[in-house]
């Protein structure tokens, strides 16, 4: 590592910055993953109640049906959203962090591998799911959250792309 340049030092630095957070994310996707049903639909429900709550200060005064009314809306809703958010940022970090590590490999090549990664991790997780109690494999969820993933990726791929015409111009 001695006879690198500080550029490729500081590329390597912030892949490895970019790969903690990629694994932070897949950490945390576990840990929602080992909830069981009951666990998931508090988890859900609550983040429901606190979304309302911040978009509708009289949320509170509803009564306990308009409530249940509510959180039995969105609920699904935030789980979907959770599943492609979470998924969206997978793809983002791992791609960053394929892209700024200096080993010459193409932006498509270190893309369809963070795909790869990502959708593979989406597999697991939904096999994950079928050990715990309540739960089970959705290979929608896989969809979803690989659809999530490609859309970190195409993110990360704007941003390496007008990152490089910055450089360029310079």
């Amino acid at each position: 590592m001695q006879n690198l340049t500080k550029k490729a030092k500081a590329s390597i630095a912030l892949a490895i910055i970019l790969w903690v957070a990629a694994f932070a994310d897949m950490l945390f996707i576990f840990v929602m993953s080992s909830q069981d049903r009951e666990q998931s639909r508090e988890t859900s429900n609550s983040v429901v109640i606190f979304v309302a709550k911040t978009v509708d200060p009289q949320f509170s005064n509803y009564s306990p049906q308009k409530k249940a009314e509510i959180v039995g809306k969105y609920a699904h809703s935030v789980r979907k959203a959770a599943h492609f958010l979470l998924y969206a940022a997978m793809g983002f970090l791992s791609t960053t962090a394929l892209w700024v590590y200096p080993n010459g490999k193409s932006l498509l090549k270190k893309s369809a591998k963070s795909l790869a990664l990502c959708t593979l991790y989406a597999i697991t997780d939904e096999l994950h799911q079928a050990t715990v109690p309540g739960r089970g494999p959705q290979v929608s969820d896989v969809f979803l959250d690989s659809a999530g993933a490609l859309c970190g990726i195409l993110l990360s791929i704007a941003i390496y792309k007008l990152v490089s015409q910055k450089s360029a111009s310079l």
